[in-house]
């Protein structure tokens, strides 16, 4: 299996990157990471490539490859993302949201609920079909119709063409396991901890109902003087770890 991982940030962003490298690379040497930057965006000439970059990206990229990974510039990977790539699907998603978050940062759509809305940040595609009609829906009409554009399309297509209502795409939640990927922890993350060299959010009577290890965390939320300042949110045994991390 030819596998990558995929990154798009332009040059403002590129410190966020380069963490989000240095992260990587403690974890997995091999696999390509092929960033996406200013250069490359403006040899594309989409002047709404921004709101649609990933299905533009991912259909290139599944010419070479047999399944890529779109991971934002601003994600720390904190384990070993070997499992990413493994099982029967078309795309494995994240989550956007948790108890927490959602009251802050509140995203509806249609009747999808809050916390099972995926977000676009860290996501594994194998199905140039899907890419395909993703990318037809961002080139459409209904494009504009949506708050989110892409993450909008996305979430519709997951929820109404997967093969859970009789569509013809498996869908991978990979948040449902016992790792967390994404958003699932923003807001909890001063009660993680380390256990065995593993950054752990233990269970408790609000958010999670059982002990979850987060192997990558997404600072999301746009570009903000806390971007990517893990040392304000994360206890002192788990900044010490991360501060390795992010070393080059």
């Amino acid at each position: 299996m030819k596998k990558a991982y995929f990154s798009i940030s332009d040059n403002r962003n590129l410190p966020y990157y380069k963490m989000m490298e240095a992260s990587l690379r403690k974890f997995d040497k091999e696999t390509p990471l092929i960033l996406i930057d200013d250069a490359k965006v403006k040899q594309i000439g989409d002047p709404h490539f921004w709101y649609r970059a990933t299905p533009i990206i991912t259909k290139a990229l599944l010419k070479d490859y047999d399944v890529v990974c779109h991971i934002d510039a601003d994600v720390l990977v904190l384990g070993n993302l070997d499992h990413i790539w493994e099982g029967d699907y078309d795309l494995a998603v994240t989550y956007n949201s948790n108890p927490r978050d959602d009251k802050m940062y509140p995203i509806r759509l249609l009747d999808i609920h809050p916390y099972n809305y995926v977000n676009n940040g860290f996501n594994v595609f194998k199905s140039k079909a899907f890419i395909e009609q993703w990318l037809k829906l961002c080139m459409s009409d209904h494009f504009q119709n949506f708050q989110m554009r892409e993450q909008d399309l996305l979430n519709i297509l997951i929820y109404y063409f997967s093969e859970s209502f009789g569509g013809p795409y498996k869908v991978k939640f990979l948040d449902n396991g016992p790792k967390w990927h994404n958003l699932a922890s923003k807001g909890y993350t001063p009660y993680t901890k380390m256990v065995d060299g593993k950054v752990i959010l233990p269970k408790n009577n609000e958010w999670p109902k059982e002990d979850k290890q987060l192997v990558a965390y997404h600072f999301a939320g746009g570009f903000s003087s806390a971007k990517m300042k893990y040392r304000l949110i994360f206890p002192n045994d788990v900044i010490q770890f991360i501060d390795t991390l992010v070393k080059p």
